[in-house]
């Protein structure tokens, strides 16, 4: 994953002692006891002086319940993308998207906009 997902996982990472964070994807069949959060990488612009790269973070609650356990979550992690963030110029989280996995899980999607260097150290 790119250095960028690496610092926004770290930002949100102290929202989500709780959840198994992860890149691109859950890795293997989540487990029912745990929830999950994922980072992908959604495209973006580069340009000469910033990068606009674009993510989305997917908040994956417990089976059956926990819808407001979840929307909890995504709503601390977008609290810490609001706070200063090491190598990224600028977070803009996006509102949440609530759904649900066909196992009955609640899903938060969050877009996130970033704003870096040309160069991130």
């Amino acid at each position: 994953m790119t250095a960028i997902a690496e610092r926004i996982a770290a930002a949100i990472r102290p929202a989500l002692m709780a959840v198994v964070l992860s890149f691109g994807r859950v890795a293997g069949m989540p487990d029912p006891t745990k929830r999950y959060a994922v980072i992908r990488q959604a495209g973006g612009g580069s340009g000469d002086i910033v990068r606009r790269p674009l993510f989305t973070l997917d908040l994956m609650g417990l089976p059956n319940g926990d819808a407001t356990q979840t929307a909890a979550l995504a709503e601390a992690a977008i609290q810490r993308m609001r706070e200063p963030v090491d190598g990224v110029v600028f977070l803009a989280p996006g509102e949440p998207s609530f759904t649900t996995t066909a196992e009955g899980r609640p899903l938060i999607s969050i877009a996130i906009a970033a704003i870096t260097e040309t160069a991130p150290a």
